[in-house]
């Protein structure tokens, strides 16, 4: 007896009754199309010179992202943002397999295909920097050797400590992170 793919173990395994005919229907979709399936943060995904899209099973409904999504054309208004963060991410939901039209679904794998093959980036959203409070500085100025290894921390860590100490309600919860932070 040979072991099943990874991907039918996701379909008997993580597939109720009500989402397995819609995933089996996706993946016949763009398998059709050429796509590499595997498996990525256990669900199946599918790529052509880099990722298009992968599927995911949940109890009501069934998703499909497009990793570049936000750079596909969505003529029929299809596509969603997962969240309001989400940059480039967009799924289409479903909730009945008769709501998968397969003629929309090849059009976006056909129009992300051609987006590799391009190399076409999602733009990414620059975050503004935040500029730490004066009393941050302060604190920071009066331990040198603190104050040079945060001059040397990316944005990001130093805006994780800036957030980390002025989103402190009480004062003293404040100066004890302060403290904890020249540490």
């Amino acid at each position: 007896m040979t072991k099943k793919p990874l991907v039918d173990d996701y379909l008997e395994s993580k597939c109720s009754d009500f989402s397995r005919p819609i995933v089996k229907r996706l993946r016949e979709i763009y398998l059709s199309q050429g796509l590499h399936e595997e498996i990525k943060w256990g669900v199946p995904c599918y790529s052509h010179q880099g990722l298009i899209c992968s599927i995911g099973a949940f109890k009501q409904h069934v998703a499909s992202w497009f990793f570049k999504g936000v750079l596909l054309h969505d003529p029929h208004c299809v596509l969603r943002k997962a969240q309001e963060s989400t940059q480039g991410l967009r799924s289409l939901y479903y909730t009945d397999g008769l709501q998968v039209d397969e003629q929309v679904v090849i059009q976006f794998v056909k129009e992300a295909m051609i987006l590799n093959e391009k190399g076409a980036i999602v733009p990414s959203k620059k975050a503004s920097p935040i500029t730490p409070p004066d009393y941050f500085l302060e604190h920071l100025g009066k331990h040198k050797k603190a104050l040079s290894t945060y001059e040397i921390l990316s944005a990001s860590k130093k805006k994780e400590y800036i957030l980390w100490i002025t989103e402190a309600k009480r004062p003293d919860t404040r100066h004890r992170r302060l403290r904890n932070m020249i540490a």
